[in-house]
C-alpha cells in the first residue's frame, strides 16, 4: 500500500509559526523536528477523536485529513467518517466534507446517533411549608 503524504503548509495562524508538519491519507502525522521525520501519536478527546496540538493549537486529525486531501472547509459543512463510522478510521478515503443533516442521517443508519435528554419537568411553583417541623414541598397553592 502506498501512503500520500500532503504538507500541512495550509495553516495559517498569525501568531503561530506552523514548522514542518505533514500528513498521511491514511490519517498519520509528521512533524520534521531538528531534521529527522518523526511520526506523531494523537491523543484522545472524550468521544474517542484522534487530535494533537500543532504550534500550541488542539487540531482534530480528521480535519487535517480533510483539508489536506479534500481542500477547505465549504461553508455551512462539517466531517463526515463515511462510509465507516468508526472515529479511528481517518483515512482520507473514509471522510467527506457533508451537511449536519447528512451527518446526522449517517449516525442514524449507522446506529450511532443518541438523542439528548429530555429534561424532567418541573412544576409551575414549588414553596415550603411554613409550619414548624414541616418538610413538605407545596406544589400548588389553594384556598380553604
Amino acid at each position: 500500500m502506498i501512503i500520500t503524504y500532503k504538507s500541512l503548509d495550509f495553516l495559517h495562524y498569525s501568531s503561530y509559526r506552523v514548522g514542518n508538519w505533514k500528513i498521511g491519507d491514511d490519517g498519520s502525522i509528521w512533524c520534521d523536528k531538528s531534521g529527522e521525520w518523526q511520526k506523531i501519536i494523537p491523543s484522545k478527546d472524550k468521544d474517542g477523536y484522534h487530535r494533537t496540538n500543532i504550534d500550541g493549537i488542539r487540531r482534530y486529525i480528521h480535519h487535517l485529513v480533510l483539508q489536506a486531501f479534500h481542500g477547505p472547509k465549504p461553508e455551512g459543512m462539517e466531517c463526515r467518517h463515511y462510509p465507516d463510522r468508526d472515529v479511528n478510521n481517518n483515512r482520507a478515503d473514509n471522510l467527506l466534507w457533508g451537511t449536519h443533516k447528512q451527518n446526522v442521517h449517517d449516525q442514524i443508519e449507522m446506529g450511532t446517533f443518541s438523542f439528548p435528554p429530555i429534561p424532567p419537568k418541573k412544576p409551575k411553583s414549588l414553596r415550603m411549608c411554613k409550619h414548624s417541623g414541616c418538610n413538605t414541598i407545596i406544589t400548588e397553592r389553594r384556598k380553604l
